[in-house]
């Protein structure tokens, strides 16, 4: 995935910007996943889940205090549950 750096997060990033326009993620072994779903918080609509190419969920929640959501629960569909 040569070129996607400025598409591509971890799971330092803070910037909210950053985690709405990510193409791919970082791994801690250094290699690149395609994000191909976002779960959205019900209350802002940004990010709280990441899921990737090989299924792979990377979450977000731990920064939607203000949001009342401490954690997200995906189903086996991977839907957000209640």
């Amino acid at each position: 995935m040569l070129g996607m750096a400025p598409n591509t997060i971890d799971r330092d990033v803070q910037e909210w910007q950053r985690i709405e326009e990510a193409a791919a993620f970082r791994m801690p072994t250094g290699d690149e996943l395609l994000i191909v779903r976002r779960v959205p918080c019900p209350t802002c609509n940004k990010p709280v889940a990441l899921v990737l190419a090989d299924e792979t969920t990377i979450g977000y929640a731990r920064r939607h205090g203000q949001c009342g959501l401490e954690k997200i629960e995906l189903n086996e569909k991977g839907e957000q549950d209640g």
